[in-house]
């Protein structure tokens, strides 16, 4: 046999062993036997009581290897704080929210609303401070206009900007004066002889 023949017997020879090892791979391990030429590598699968020629030497493998060792167990991973991710059903203590507000009145004698609402509800009903246009920071609205802050338990409204007008807060959960869990709502209202208009931003901390 020339040595194309032989490369090419032993090929055919590999490919029936892969497709016989796939075969069962959805099977229990079972053991197999094959005659390898001596001279070439030529393998051919054989049954377990059959002889190979003189040419030949038997061996036998399993289709499953001998089981490796168990790898090293991971660390358990951190549990998530309420309010890191996703939806909370109130906002968390230490938590902040932010927004904005603006108003413009064109006829005097006259009011504008504006909702501000909380994302998130309150757990608790928050204390509230309107900090005025270039009034100073205090204790628990310790931000600005452009750097809302609050301390836990407060609304804090700072004013960007206030022209010929008073601002008021109402709570329509109560039509009255306040705040409630899931916010408040800012009035503007004009002077007698002009308009008014108004802007800001605001702060709530659970």
């Amino acid at each position: 046999m020339s040595l194309i023949n032989r490369r090419t017997a032993g090929a055919g020879a590999l490919v029936g062993l892969f497709v016989a090892l796939s075969m069962a791979t959805t099977a229990d391990a079972t053991t197999y036997y094959a005659c390898v030429a001596k001279k070439g590598g030529a393998i051919r699968i054989v049954s377990k009581i059959a002889k190979c020629r003189k040419r030949e030497r038997r061996i036998s493998f399993n289709s499953e290897g001998a089981p490796g060792r168990n790898g090293i167990n991971g660390s358990n991973g951190i549990n998530g704080a309420e309010g890191a991710s996703g939806f909370t059903s109130t906002l968390p203590r230490g938590k902040t929210e932010l927004g904005t507000w603006a108003a413009n009145l064109l006829t005097k004698e006259s009011v504008y609303y504006m909702p501000i609402s909380f994302n998130i509800p309150l757990a608790a009903l928050p204390e509230y401070a309107i900090i005025g246009k270039k009034a100073p920071s205090t204790a628990v609205c310790p931000g600005t206009v452009g750097n809302p802050q609050a301390a836990s338990g407060y609304l804090c409204i700072y004013v960007g900007e206030l022209f010929e007008g008073t601002l008021f807060e109402f709570d329509p959960n109560q039509e009255g004066f306040g705040v409630n869990r899931y916010g408040t709502v800012l009035g503007l209202k004009s002077g007698v002889t002009e308009g008014a208009f108004a802007y800001g931003t605001w702060a709530v901390t659970g």
